[in-house]
């Protein structure tokens, strides 16, 4: 009868929209999951105060450039006297010098660059597909751009940094290309900060 087509047609009408919410549901569920697995991904990788890769991240990236035979150089960067920033002018304001410098290394970042917090304030930097002039030159560029900013918060002085840098040879880990990059740094700091050392096996 007429009436029971139109029951039908509603019925019908009712399940046909019942899977479309579900699927609209579904999809609106799978879309979340993907931002909160991208949110956690990101989350879990940086470095919660400089906004940096963490040192985790730093580790899984070296690894893996050394198991794909990648052209590598790696800079360690230190800044000089931060104990004496926190001490005179409170850890807010050490703080704000790590975010401002961590702002600084994130600008150099590319496919063949990358920057992470290794550590209270001590930060590396991997290249790859660079030659040790090079990233000597980028590193003692941004050694100069950084002591010239001047913070309000350290009663408008500024900071400076060392760094070392070392090339992975054929034979190094992640562990003896950081010591001889951290060779390079304790010189530097040794003899005079503010400085960019490049590694070589006579300083040893």
């Amino acid at each position: 009868t007429f009436s029971t087509t139109i029951t039908y047609l509603i019925i019908a009408t009712q399940v046909s929209s019942s899977i479309t919410n579900q699927e609209y549901y579904k999809k609106q569920l799978l879309n979340i999951s993907v931002k909160e697995r991208d949110y956690f991904l990101k989350k879990a990788s940086t470095d919660e105060l400089t906004k940096l890769y963490n040192h985790a991240t730093y580790v899984t990236k070296v690894n893996e450039a050394i198991t794909n035979k990648t052209s590598l150089i790696l800079a360690v960067i230190d800044i000089d006297h931060f104990k004496k920033v926190n001490d005179t002018y409170g850890h807010d304001s050490g703080n704000i010098v790590l975010k401002r410098l961590a702002k600084c290394l994130k600008a150099l970042e590319n496919d063949d660059i990358m920057a992470a917090r290794y550590g209270g304030e001590e930060f590396v930097m991997l290249f790859e597909n660079s030659t040790k002039a090079q990233v000597a030159k980028i590193m003692n560029n941004l050694k100069e751009e950084v002591s010239k900013i001047k913070f309000k918060e350290l009663n408008n002085t500024g900071i400076t940094f060392s760094c070392g840098i070392a090339k992975k040879d054929r034979k190094d880990n992640a562990e003896t290309l950081f010591n001889k990059a951290d060779k390079a740094l304790y010189y530097a700091k040794e003899h005079g900060r503010n400085r960019v050392i490049v590694y070589q096996k006579k300083e040893q």
